[in-house]
């Protein structure tokens, strides 16, 4: 028998009930779970906007570590937020979502202050010791598995979300 929906976070009914939506809860109590994930995620984007190039540095440093400690982990879990926000129907919220984390990446986070960064002086890539790219990433993955929180195992959740999980606590989130 395998374990491959158990090892890959797979979306499944018992995943769902981790977080207080059972499989077999109401269109409206499902409804109001996503609307909550929803917000949640409108919230960490807020938040991800204020984050300083340390802090920064820290949740590029702590993917980094997950990714050296078990890279496989980390793939399957953002397989099973792939597959949570296909099987929740979540992809009209998931668009203009990922815009936001990019607009606020860029324009927030990384160059916020123009004047901090040109000849002589240290680049944000140098400071963050990463890439714009990197840090997106990280964000967008936490972001996309608070969207679909109710619908994947929480250990891949805490996984994905872990690099922002001291910066950002999730029940300063407002879950629900």
């Amino acid at each position: 028998m395998s374990t491959e929906p158990e090892r890959h976070g797979a979306v499944e009914g018992s995943a769902a009930e981790h977080v207080g939506v059972p499989a077999e809860a109401s269109p409206g109590r499902r409804a109001q779970a996503a609307e909550a994930a929803h917000r949640a995620a409108l919230r960490f984007i807020g938040r991800l906007a204020q984050l300083d190039h340390a802090a920064v540095h820290a949740t590029i440093e702590t993917w980094r570590e997950a990714m050296r400690t078990d890279s496989r982990a980390w793939f399957a879990a953002e397989e099973a937020v792939a597959r949570a926000v296909v099987a929740s129907g979540r992809q009209v919220e998931q668009r203009p979502l990922l815009g936001h984390v990019a607009d606020a990446f860029a324009y927030r986070v990384w160059y916020r202050d123009a004047s901090s960064y040109g000849p002589g002086l240290l680049a944000p890539e140098v400071r963050i010791q990463g890439t714009e790219a990197s840090g997106q990433y990280v964000g967008t993955l936490a972001m996309l598995a608070l969207l679909v929180r109710d619908q994947v195992d929480p250990a891949a959740f805490e996984l994905l979300y872990r690099p922002f999980a001291a910066l950002i606590p999730v029940a300063e989130l407002g879950r629900e």
